[in-house]
């Protein structure tokens, strides 16, 4: 049985740390022992893991201090792995001294970043980025989520890396999906409302008053909508709430917040609108094509690469062209959205299952 370590940041309900779940909870438990490390706490997808059995440490790293005493804790953890798997900036950079400084054993790294920007992402990331840029010659394999995520690191220097993408688990999401009449009525909404789904949280790179400014273009033409926010952070979020009072579009947003029924909450929408600046390779994205929605997002990351001919691809900032597209959705007639809804289903189980995905991970240990 071969041993192999997770490093991550943190265990949030994030799309790093989704993907970590999935990865895990579907390799052979006879062939993997596997222990996962969280550089903060344990947070909803640490729970999740520990009732799969899986060994969860948390380090909770939060001062100088605590870091050092966190690398003693790591190396001790550590000592008997085979590989150890780490997961996005901070973990590779500490993932990096456990594995090649001190116990000089094979180290996996993580980018689940599209590009950095300034201004949009925070400073000590972007200089953690580069650090780990030289020392990228070191690390056996640098695995990025994306295509575009490959060339951009290649462009500022990282070396020894590969893509592998993000995989979803197919049967989960059709044994989960359920009527989505039934939750609409639960949430109070008209039978009759469209749907748009957005899912993601609230981070600059996301660009939500693009999506709002979009909302309010689009409320001058039709009122037979609604669009539903999910994610964290967004519930009692003064700055959201000001934005959309901003722009009067009280009456066509419901914010849900973070959720753990994302299947069934994709089940009654009619149209997935992903909005971002900024992507790698979005969950959210596969997860609305798996399910079935007609999908619409911004022209950044691996979107196209993901959407295909699927959907429709917006330029990213410009809320203009993003109501167009919502509206284009919204005039499709039955037979048109299922050619569309069954065109994207079919790309994700071909191409991004997450057996295929588990099975490059496992050429790599």
């Amino acid at each position: 049985m071969k041993k192999v370590v997770h490093i991550i940041t943190g265990l949030g309900n994030g799309g790093a740390e989704n993907m970590l779940y999935k990865l895990v909870t579907n390799m052979n438990p006879n062939l993997y022992d596997i222990t996962v490390i969280s550089l903060r706490d344990k947070g909803i997808i640490g729970k999740k893991l520990e009732e799969k059995n899986i060994k969860v440490i948390d380090l909770n790293i939060n001062n100088l201090k605590s870091v050092i005493k966190s690398i003693k804790k790591a190396k001790q953890i550590c000592k008997s792995a085979e590989v150890i798997q780490s997961w996005m900036y901070h973990a590779d950079l500490f993932g990096f001294i456990i594995a090649k400084i001190f116990l000089k054993k094979k180290i996996i790294w993580g980018i689940r970043h599209g590009v950095l920007e300034n201004g949009k992402d925070r400073r000590i990331t972007i200089i953690i980025a580069r650090i780990n840029a030289i020392l990228s010659r070191y690390v056996d394999e640098v695995v990025c989520c994306s295509n575009v995520s490959k060339s951009y690191h290649e462009s500022i220097g990282y070396k020894n890396l590969r893509v592998i993408p993000n995989g979803f688990n197919i049967t989960y999401f059709e044994n989960n999906l359920d009527d989505g009449s039934k939750l609409k009525q639960s949430l109070c909404i008209n039978q009759n409302k469209k749907v748009l789904i957005s899912i993601g949280r609230w981070n600059k790179v996301k660009n939500y008053p693009n999506l709002i400014k979009a909302i309010a273009i689009l409320s001058t033409k039709r009122e037979d909508f609604i669009c539903i926010l999910v994610g964290a952070g967004l519930l009692e979020n003064e700055e959201l709430l000001n934005l959309i009072a901003y722009y009067r579009v009280e009456k066509y947003i419901r914010i849900l917040g973070q959720r753990s029924d994302i299947p069934k909450i994709l089940s009654m929408g009619d149209v997935f609108v992903l909005h971002s600046d900024i992507e790698g390779f979005s969950n959210a994205l596969g997860e609305a094509m798996l399910s079935k929605l007609f999908c619409i997002a911004t022209d950044v990351g691996d979107n196209e690469y993901i959407l295909n001919d699927c959907g429709l691809l917006v330029e990213r900032d410009n809320p203009l062209k993003l109501s167009e597209a919502i509206m284009y959705a919204l005039n499709l007639d039955e037979k048109e959205r299922k050619y569309y809804s069954e065109r994207a289903k079919l790309r994700i189980e071909e191409n991004f299952s997450i057996q295929r995905v588990s099975e490059e991970f496992c050429k790599l240990y």
